[in-house]
């Protein structure tokens, strides 16, 4: 029985799905369920009873989880404890929304990890609110986000101010100043309902009296990225944060800046559980981050 096949039970019993399992540990299928074969193997009985879709811990693997799970913790424990040695490895589980993951956290991380080589990162990317929600289920030590949730439980330090700007195909070209009522003759694509940059988007609409049923939505996206690209190829407009823009070839689209937004800034997050103690590893990262990313 080794440590790495009991990363992969645990990892298993808590999602109830080999399949998904292999997407958390970054792991195929077939490698997650060989390593649960020999462990049931090694131990001459079955951990788990496959029902349908479902990996249902058998009275036998209930056992095997509560035992595992110390077992890992331990060790979790013991590579803290160590990396009160900068040249010791440690680990950190980060959650963020998708500008952040795609535009702020990897300039971060690669910045921390010059100083400490031997860290390594697990970066997962979702919706600010189920980000939050990982952060308060202990699946992630911290998060970037661009939208405050759970704040009786969450402490934010801001760390990038950001803008909101409008982006059309490069065949639309529009007059300055431009207002809200133009959006409405516009055909647009927004993220999906979660987004930090779409919740941002309505309160500023809403808080000018723009109706947003005027709006024609014509697409949805789960990235930035893909916005991005559909505005290229004069599918539709957006709206997106300025930071999307760094790295992408703007001769092929136009950005505008809304009369309305003009005074609206947004702020990019770090986030971490007020109750929840972070490793040394960890809170060298969220101090590093907050004293090298206000002055921006």
């Amino acid at each position: 029985m080794h440590l790495h096949q009991l990363t992969v039970f645990v990892e298993v019993a808590k999602t109830k799905n080999f399949s998904k399992a292999a997407e958390n540990l970054f792991l195929s299928q077939s490698t997650v369920s060989t390593h649960i074969n020999n462990l049931e193997k090694d131990l001459g009985q079955p951990l788990f009873d496959r029902i349908g879709r479902q990996a249902i811990l058998t009275p036998s693997g209930k056992k095997l989880f509560y035992w595992a799970e110390q077992i890992l913790a331990m060790k979790k424990k013991a590579l803290d404890c160590l990396c009160d040695n900068d040249k010791l490895p440690g680990e950190i589980n980060i959650s963020s929304s998708s500008v952040p993951a795609q535009f702020i956290v990897p300039k971060m991380v690669s910045a921390f990890n010059k100083n400490y080589p031997n860290s390594k990162f697990y970066v997962k990317q979702n919706s600010s609110k189920v980000v939050a929600t990982h952060l308060l289920k202990g699946l992630a030590d911290i998060a970037f986000v661009g939208d405050k949730h759970f704040t009786e439980s969450i402490e934010y330090y801001p760390l990038i101010k950001e803008q909101l700007v409008l982006i059309t195909p490069k065949n639309i070209k529009l007059e300055a100043p431009i207002g809200l009522e133009t959006l409405s003759r516009l055909n647009l694509v927004f993220r999906f309902s979660g987004s930090g940059t779409r919740e941002n988007i309505i309160k500023v609409l809403k808080n000018n009296g723009f109706d947003v049923n005027k709006l024609n939505i014509i697409g949805y996206y789960d990235n930035v990225q893909s916005i991005t690209q559909s505005v290229k190829e004069g599918m539709a407009s957006s709206i997106v944060s300025k930071l999307a823009l760094t790295d992408i070839n703007k001769d092929k689209l136009n950005i505008y800046h809304l009369e309305e937004f003009k005074n609206y800034h947004r702020w990019f997050y770090l986030a971490v559980h007020k109750k929840r103690t972070l490793s040394s590893l960890g809170k060298r990262f969220k101090d590093f981050i907050v004293e090298n990313a206000t002055s921006h």
